[in-house]
């Protein structure tokens, strides 16, 4: 006989990925020619998922100015 969890309320653990949806943002930089992404995991309050969603816009907006000023600096280089 296999055994069986007869604790009262037991409910068997889910899968994280049931409980806390993927989210993301993406964008494509036309100048450097690259798709930057950012996912977070959506957390239980609005309040959470909103501080997530800034975080990954501010690392969006960081990276795509990166990658802008090195695909700039390459043209400057290349034109002298």
């Amino acid at each position: 006989m296999s055994k069986i969890n007869h604790q009262r309320g037991h409910k068997p653990r889910q899968d994280n990925q049931a409980r806390y949806p993927l989210m993301g943002t993406a964008v494509v930089s036309e100048l450097s020619g690259r798709s930057i992404q950012a996912k977070y995991m959506g957390a239980g309050s609005d309040r959470q998922n909103a501080r997530f969603q800034a975080g990954a816009k501010k690392y969006i907006r960081s990276r795509t100015r990166f990658h802008e000023n090195q695909m700039t600096r390459a043209l400057a280089a290349d034109v002298e």
